[in-house]
């Protein structure tokens, strides 16, 4: 759909890519993750959901596929809250990025860390409130291809680790905005 900015120039109007932010509906892939539990509400007034990792060995985490158009920006917007030692990473695809773009957040120090940078990307953390908050990361695809993007907890040093059977992140409205 095209809209017309402010200065009355046709552009494309942003839109939502993500087929549901139900996080336990079919449309999205679990990686060692024991559940995924709607558990209250985030301070949007949308559902939360709790990802409570699994005892293996890897990434813990909810994912999907998503087909990308070089050139093209994106932003990843989720509002996320800690459960247990946990913060939140957004990992996204090196076919897509030039790199697997990888973003860290801590709600502890309020800082976005870039773990791995892609082309043209940035990630900024926002209190939300009530020990909610929001990530973003924007950036630009540089070729045209399908990949993986994951929402997913983090030890606080590392987004592939030893689960501890009890420890997740709280997500609320995973959006990939173009």
């Amino acid at each position: 759909q095209t809209v017309p900015d402010s200065d009355g120039v046709l552009k494309n109007a942003l839109h939502n890519m993500v087929l549901s932010t139900d996080l336990t509906a079919p449309d999205w892939n679990l990686s060692r993750l024991d559940s995924v539990v709607e558990s209250g509400v985030s301070p949007s007034g949308k559902p939360a959901y709790l990802l409570t990792e699994d005892t293996g060995t890897g990434v813990h985490a909810v994912y999907d596929v998503y087909t990308y158009t070089s050139g093209h920006y994106y932003k990843f917007v989720t509002d996320f809250k800690a459960n247990g030692s946990r913060i939140f990473s957004n990992q996204l695809p090196s076919a897509v990025f030039g790199a697997a773009v990888q973003w860290t957040f801590d709600p502890a120090t309020m800082t976005a860390t870039q773990d791995t940078g892609g082309t043209n990307d940035a990630g900024f953390i926002t209190s939300l409130g009530d020990d909610w908050y929001q990530a973003v990361v924007y950036v630009q695809a540089t070729t045209t291809t399908g990949g993986s993007s994951y929402w997913m907890a983090n030890n606080g040093s590392n987004h592939s680790y030893t689960g501890d059977g009890s420890s997740g992140v709280y997500l609320s409205r995973p959006r990939v905005m173009k």
